[in-house]
């Protein structure tokens, strides 16, 4: 079983990242210069801790993992189960792995989830996956539902992005985080706009949008209408929500709609 374990474990090491090895008593040097192969494409997690700052085991009761020669981590058995490993960089770039331990000891590692990122060959823009070829199209890192989107030469698209294979549907990839999707308000500062993007990062436009007392803008909760552009109505007369015969107006200090405030309507035909 240990021989099938670090076969797996070599092919995971040429697939590239952290990668776990597996350490017994007898050759724990032979289970890591067995492994120590890379290619020129190879990204290795270098960033983790010896104190395991970035080592996080789901339950140390089955196995305990440690920081192993700047390459990964080296995993021993404790007791029989089947726990979690993650590993993480300074970058929060993760790689995670399941550790399953028999009764007589014996460890296999399986369900290895690799970072599904990106590098840069120097001087490039390019990105490039892990088989040598520009990424893209959308892209989700780490199964994090973090979005980011590339042109069909590898090139990251930042800022406001009309993805015309959706409709033409507009997103913000924000140049200020690395060009991750956003959702929720956002304040555009080149034209201080606000908008609002929903869950999937889609600009929502011509609506009516409520925002809850604990919204990221601290915007005060309540009703904001939102243009034919998408950007929130700042000032002026908008038809109500369930009466085309009233019109509420708009608080220019902050866009809210005071649907509860008689002074803040009137009727129209």
């Amino acid at each position: 079983m240990r021989r099938k374990g670090m076969a797996v474990m070599a092919a995971v090491l040429a697939a590239g990242m952290c990668v776990p090895a597996v350490s017994v008593a007898a050759e724990p040097q032979d289970a890591v210069l067995d492994l120590a192969s890379f290619t020129e494409h190879t990204q290795v997690v270098e960033e983790v801790t010896e104190d395991k700052t970035n080592v996080k085991v789901e339950d140390e009761s089955v196995v305990t993992a440690a920081f192993i020669m700047g390459q990964g981590v080296t995993v021993t058995s404790v007791s029989e189960g089947t726990t979690e490993v993650k590993c993480t960089n300074a970058d929060g770039e993760m790689d995670r792995f399941t550790v399953t331990v028999s009764a007589s000891g014996e460890i296999t590692i399986s369900g290895f989830v690799p970072w599904d990122g990106w590098y840069v060959t120097e001087n490039q823009e390019t990105k490039y996956n892990r088989d040598g070829l520009p990424v893209t199209g959308w892209v989700e890192i780490n199964q994090a539902k973090e979005w980011y989107h590339f042109d069909d030469n590898g090139v990251q698209d930042v800022g406001w992005f009309e993805d015309r294979e959706d409709n033409d549907n507009w997103y913000y990839l924000d140049p200020e985080q690395n060009g991750v999707m956003r959702r929720g308000w956002l304040v555009d500062t080149t034209g201080w706009k606000t908008y609002y993007l929903d869950s999937n990062g889609r600009m929502q436009k011509g609506q009516w949008i409520h925002a809850g007392a604990d919204n990221e803008l601290g915007r005060p909760a309540g009703l904001y209408k939102l243009t034919d552009d998408g950007a929130v109505q700042m000032n002026g007369w908008a038809p109500s929500v369930d009466n085309p015969n009233i019109e509420w107006f708009c608080n220019p200090g902050n866009g809210l709609f005071e649907v509860d405030n008689p002074n803040s309507w009137k009727q129209v035909g």
